[in-house]
């Protein structure tokens, strides 16, 4: 269970009048796979294709807990012209037997909006630790990828970020959070490693 910050009811029936039926105000959206009540619901993206590691983790963490609410939440892939497909959040604001009260889903909603509105921090460290490594493991591989020797081994850029972070006192990161070391600082240590090829397209050892 996510820890979430109290919400009053008073919080919880403005926020349902506000967002019941949003998508409807959505430009050029159409909503293929609804259901028998559309309009008692609501839709919202907990993160995009350029969303932070930290929105992207509170995201999955979101609909994950959601989903617990079988009948009234779906997740869905919904494709925008832009941003190619989005995962959407799609909660029943209020009950379908009783109009008048808000649903059970929809109040947890709420409790993790004002969570994460209040506080910007991830919902689960180790699982943001955890991307945070991966999204550094993908930039090493940008950076140096061409630069490495056939035979090296397929954890090779586990043993490259691993030896930076030894050795250094701080490596630089990006807006992500995520480690992005200087070309050159990964090319030192590669060659440290003995991974690296002996002549690179873009630096010469």
């Amino acid at each position: 269970m996510i820890d979430t910050v109290e919400v009053t009811k008073e919080d919880v029936e403005a926020l349902a009048r506000e967002t019941c039926g949003n998508w409807k105000k959505f430009e050029s959206f159409g909503w293929h796979s609804k259901p028998e009540d559309p309009g008692n619901w609501t839709i919202m993206y907990p993160c995009i294709k350029d969303s932070s590691i930290t929105q992207t983790v509170n995201g999955e963490i979101l609909c994950e807990e959601m989903q617990k609410f079988e009948d009234d939440v779906m997740v869905q892939s919904h494709k925008h012209w832009a941003s190619g497909w989005l995962t959407a959040l799609c909660v029943r604001v209020y009950e379908k037997k009783n109009p008048s009260k808000v649903t059970g889903a929809f109040k947890r909603l709420c409790e993790f909006m004002f969570t994460l509105h209040e506080d910007c921090t991830c919902l689960d460290e180790d699982r943001f630790n955890e991307a945070c490594r991966a999204q550094s493991l993908d930039n090493i591989r940008w950076i140096v990828g061409d630069m490495v020797k056939d035979d090296a081994p397929e954890d090779w850029p586990e043993k490259l970020l691993d030896k930076m972070l030894d050795e250094e006192e701080e490596l630089q990161r990006s807006e992500d959070d995520s480690y992005w070391p200087e070309d050159e600082l990964c090319v030192r240590y590669l060659k440290d490693l003995g991974l690296a090829k002996e002549e690179s397209g873009r630096f010469r050892f």
